[in-house]
């Protein structure tokens, strides 16, 4: 008796499907090219976070000048105005309008207040001459500025005029 082998008929793979082997044959070669990809795309994000964060402290620093700056320039006007003649001679109407003129190229400034080392107002462009004054708001900064003699910036707050505002104090 002979036996007869077939190798045609036999299947090398132990009965394993055509569709399972060609499935495999896909994985094995989009796996690693998924994995590189992922790998890739991993790096760009880290990539593009440190560049959102340089991006983002240049822009701060950027800022954080142009407001110093900004801040100097009030403090030197505003010191200027402090030495004006007619605040020696109790002037108030001579210091109103000197105020007002100064402060018309400055558009950013909500008005220009005096007020007396213990708080009390004395003059607010803001307000027509002879209208009652409003008391000071944040007085904190105010105070440090009496105590201290120096220019001091206050914190942002809410005034009667439902406007949020700071004040750049210095003193007289």
């Amino acid at each position: 008796m002979t036996r007869r082998i077939d190798l045609l008929s036999k299947n090398p793979m132990g009965g394993i499907p055509l569709r399972r082997r060609v499935f495999a044959l896909a994985a094995a070669g989009i796996l690693p090219l998924a994995l590189t990809a992922g790998v890739g795309l991993y790096a760009i994000r880290r990539q593009q976070n440190a560049q959102a964060e340089r991006v983002g402290v240049e822009l701060a620093r950027s800022v954080a000048t142009a407001v110093s700056a900004e801040l100097r320039s009030s403090i030197s006007v505003l010191e200027t105005l402090a030495t004006s003649l007619t605040l020696d001679t109790d002037d108030m109407v001579g210091f109103r309008d000197r105020a007002q003129r100064v402060s018309v190229p400055r558009p950013e400034w909500a008005a220009i207040q005096l007020a007396d080392p213990a708080g009390t107002p004395l003059l607010d462009t803001r307000l027509p001459a002879g209208s009652p004054l409003m008391p000071l708001v944040e007085r904190d900064s105010f105070d440090r500025v009496v105590r201290t003699r120096l220019p001091a910036v206050g914190d942002l707050s809410l005034h009667a005029q439902k406007e949020w505002l700071y004040a750049v104090r210095v003193t007289v």
